[in-house]
């Protein structure tokens, strides 16, 4: 295949695939009463001042995913660390799970990290692939959903 045709279709593809995926997601969704809502409810002043806060603990998790590469004898820049994180969480609204294995293959691509050593690290990271951290995780998911709900019933039951 030429050189050309096969950077178009590096391309073209990705970008084509992805429309179509975006197509297919958001077909039935109802765009006017999400402006409505963003532009009517949204109290903007407490989406601005959580930004900084979203943005430093991803910063503090790309870093502390470089301590626990170092005494595996990698050393990627932390921009590239930091920045994965951020792609891996763009790639599991696709797909769930896969950001964990893009961060990882951006390392590798971006920075020559073994691939088979930062998934390693993922793994490890919180038990994510382990059967018993799930226990912990329905515990908190139906903790939380009941104070929400405690929450939203005294919101509304005026």
């Amino acid at each position: 295949m030429p050189q050309t045709v096969r950077r178009i279709f590096n391309i073209g593809f990705p970008i084509i695939l992805g429309a179509a995926i975006l197509y297919w997601m958001y077909r039935d969704f109802d765009f006017q009463e999400m402006w409505r809502v963003l532009s009517e409810e949204m109290n903007w002043w407490w989406m601005l001042a959580s930004f900084p806060f979203c943005v430093l603990a991803q910063a503090f998790r790309g870093w502390r995913w470089i301590q626990s590469l170092e005494p595996l004898g990698e050393k990627p820049r932390s921009s590239t660390c930091v920045y994965s994180i951020f792609v891996s969480y763009a790639a599991s609204l696709l797909v769930p799970r896969v950001g964990e294995f893009t961060r990882c293959g951006i390392l590798k691509r971006w920075e020559g990290t073994s691939f088979p050593k930062a998934l390693g690290t993922v793994v490890t990271e919180g038990g994510r692939f382990a059967p018993y951290p799930y226990h912990h995780g329905t515990r908190y998911f139906v903790a939380d959903a009941c104070l929400y709900r405690l929450f939203w019933q005294n919101r509304y039951s005026h």
